[in-house]
């Protein structure tokens, strides 16, 4: 992978970039989706990525890799970059998002077109049911 430095970074530039060390089927996973779509008022020290396989790749103190599997339907992409859904995202980071923070984030995603109505009622209960943990 090469950085072109003629090339100004966006603010999805480190996304790219973890994605594209980890390797094939690396996707940004968990509060990391929350902070790409500024959701939840999360900013996560580390890229959270998650991939079926091993990554052998030197990855920087930025990016922490979880072996995990995820369904086709928990994925999807932005800006070319995979990531998971804002649903599989939000249920994902229950235990270390508060759940007022998750609750909000329900509305906000759902007011901005990032989640299907369909899904609020079963979100809001996996995400009352942590506050009751």
């Amino acid at each position: 992978m090469y950085r072109m430095l003629e090339v100004p970074p966006t603010p999805m530039s480190e996304y790219a970039e973890a994605v594209a060390l980890v390797g094939t089927g690396a996707v940004i996973a968990d509060e990391s989706v929350l902070a790409i779509h500024d959701l939840a008022l999360v900013n996560p020290r580390q890229i959270r990525v998650v991939h079926a396989g091993r990554s052998r790749a030197a990855l920087p103190p930025t990016v922490l890799v979880e072996r995990r599997r995820l369904a086709p339907e928990e994925v999807t992409t932005v800006e070319g970059i995979p990531t998971m859904t804002v649903a599989a995202a939000l249920v994902a980071a229950r235990g270390r998002v508060l759940p007022s923070r998750l609750a909000a984030a329900v509305d906000d995603a759902l007011s901005r077109g990032l989640l299907d109505e369909g899904c609020v009622p079963s979100l809001r209960a996996l995400i009352n049911s942590a506050e009751d943990r």
